[in-house]
C-alpha cells in the first residue's frame, strides 16, 4: 500500500514537476514565517518595556506565545489559499493548452489527477512551511522568562533564516553559506528596523 502511494507520488510529481514547486514554496513559506515571528517578537518586547510594571509588561510572554501561535495559523491559511488559487489557476490554464495540442480532453487521465495532487500538495507545503516556521521561535516563551525567551526566539528565528539559506543554495548549487548568510542578513536588517521603530515609539 505504502509502496504503491509512493509509486504513485513520483510519477504525479514527475509529471507536474512538483519537487520543485514544494521547494520553492517550503522556501518562500519558511522565510515568511521566520522573518514575520521575528519582527512581532521583536516589536511586542520592545513595547513592553515601555509599559513598564502594566499589567500588559507583566503578562507579555503568554502575550508573545499565543499571538504569535495564531498568527502563525493565520499565515498558514493565507498561504494554503493563495498557493491553492493561484496553482487552480495556473494549472487549469496549461492543462487547456495541453487539451489543445493533443486535441483530446484531460479530464479522468492521468495529467488531470496529477494536476489535482500538484495544487494540493503544493498549497499544503505552502501553508504549513510559514506555520512551523512562526511556532518554533515562540516556544521558548512556554518554558523561559520573558528576556531569555525573547533571545532565544531571536536566535532560533536567525538560525531557521540561515538554515533555509544554506537549503536553497543547496539546491541551486551555489555557495550554501554564502546563500544562508543572505538570508540572515535580511533578519538582523529586519531585527534592527524593529528595534528602532520600538525604540523611537
Amino acid at each position: 500500500m505504502v509502496k504503491k502511494r509512493l509509486k504513485k507520488f513520483r510519477e504525479y510529481s514527475n509529471l507536474t514537476d512538483l519537487s520543485a514547486l514544494s521547494r520553492r514554496y517550503f522556501v518562500i513559506g519558511t522565510f515568511d514565517g521566520a522573518l514575520t515571528i521575528l519582527a512581532f517578537v521583536i516589536g511586542a518586547y520592545v513595547g513592553s518595556e515601555s509599559a513598564h510594571e502594566t499589567e500588559f509588561a507583566r503578562n507579555i510572554g503568554t502575550f508573545i506565545f499565543a499571538t504569535g501561535f495564531a498568527m502563525g495559523i493565520g499565515l498558514g491559511i493565507s498561504s494554503f489559499f493563495g498557493a491553492y488559487e493561484s496553482e487552480r489557476i495556473e494549472r487549469k490554464i496549461v492543462l487547456e493548452e495541453l487539451e489543445r495540442q493533443m486535441l483530446t480532453k484531460m479530464k479522468g487521465t492521468i495529467h488531470e489527477k496529477a494536476t489535482n495532487f500538484a495544487i494540493l500538495w503544493s498549497s499544503f507545503i505552502h501553508g504549513i512551511s510559514p506555520m512551523l516556521a512562526s511556532w518554533i521561535p515562540i516556544i521558548p516563551f512556554l518554558f523561559l522568562d520573558v528576556h531569555s525567551a525573547m533571545l532565544s526566539s531571536i536566535i532560533i528565528s536567525f538560525l531557521i533564516l540561515f538554515i533555509t539559506g544554506m537549503y536553497l543554495g543547496r539546491v541551486a548549487k551555489r555557495n550554501m553559506l554564502v546563500s544562508g548568510l543572505r538570508f540572515l542578513a535580511i533578519g538582523i536588517i529586519t531585527a534592527v528596523i524593529c528595534q528602532f521603530i520600538g525604540v523611537v515609539h
